[in-house]
């Protein structure tokens, strides 16, 4: 037993000096049209159109000259054949909540098309509470039913500071506190340097899917490290498909090979729903709340 003991030991010693950084020759890959138009309620519809990268860190060929075309529950509202030097292609029509829309692309030889249903509006109030001990505030989100349109809530915290060099304003992305058992724990650390219910840290959003607040209303509360004057508390409802991207694309970027590898490294796939490509046609809403005063204690509801 001792001796095959030291054996594994002497292979994982093995295997760990032989690390060494490796500069592959990556095979190069077939050239993919891509479609990628997130449709943000109350706003005007844009569609970008690109090739995919060949090589590893290659750059992406825009497509200029195609036909784009929106569709609304069935019915063609708006054609448009011209894109900006990126590759964007912007439509006059302002996305409508909850419903049914579908975009085509065609050029060269290529048809792409995709379909998805815009999210609804959700129905929020938002209560901030301060601490008279701490700096920080608590933020009470209220959170009434949720309908079958929206795949997950993304809850987001901006701090406004002042720059040293120029005075200038700016938004800073903070780390959030969640105690909620609403909230999913896959971007979460425990943290045990707090004493008031807040022991999980999240990196930067609190994601909670919406199945989980179907049919009943639910009360999640957030808190930050540190606090500022002016505060704004961003709502990103998100349709399934965009969500299942989102996270995903979360998980990917969030990859580091010199933490995860080589025993917890998984492949994370991206979703896509276009026909013909590569991409995704779907469908968000952002609602913002700001606090832009010091009172104790103030509240800001959005109904629709």
């Amino acid at each position: 037993m001792i001796k095959q003991t030291l054996y594994f030991i002497g292979i994982l010693l093995c295997f760990y000096s032989c690390i060494s950084d490796l500069d592959l020759d990556y095979p190069e890959a077939d050239k993919q049209p891509i479609l990628n138009c997130i449709m943000q309620n109350d706003s005007a519809i844009s569609a970008q159109l690109s090739w995919s990268a060949t090589k590893h860190n290659g750059a992406i060929e825009p497509i200029l000259k195609a036909k784009v075309s929106l569709f609304l529950s069935g019915e063609l509202i708006e054609t448009v054949n011209q894109s900006d030097a990126k590759g964007n292609y912007f439509f006059k029509h302002i996305a409508t909540p909850n419903k049914e829309y579908e975009v085509t692309a065609a050029f060269d030889q290529s048809v792409l098309s995709a379909k998805t249903t815009s999210v609804s509006k959700p129905n929020i109030t938002i209560d901030r509470e301060f601490k008279e001990y701490r700096s920080d505030r608590i933020y009470k989100l209220s959170i009434n039913e949720i309908d079958d349109s929206v795949g997950a809530l993304y809850l987001f915290i901006y701090n406004e500071y002042t720059s040293y060099e120029d005075q200038s304003k700016y938004w800073s992305h903070e780390f959030l506190f969640c105690n909620s058992p609403l909230a999913d724990d896959f971007n979460a650390y425990f943290f045990s340097g707090r004493h008031d219910g807040f022991h999980y840290l999240y990196d930067y959003f609190v994601r909670v899917d919406a199945n989980n607040l179907r049919s009943k209303k639910a009360v999640i509360n957030l808190a930050t490290i540190i606090g500022s004057d002016k505060v704004k508390v961003r709502i990103l409802t998100t349709n399934p498909l965009y969500d299942a991207y989102f996270k995903s694309a979360y998980l990917q970027r969030t990859f580091d090979p010199n933490n995860n590898l080589p025993f917890s490294y998984y492949p994370v796939p991206i979703p896509s729903n276009i026909e013909g490509g590569l991409g995704i046609f779907s469908g968000i809403d952002i609602t913002e709340f700001v606090f832009d005063d010091t009172a104790k204690n103030d509240s800001i509801s959005i109904h629709y």
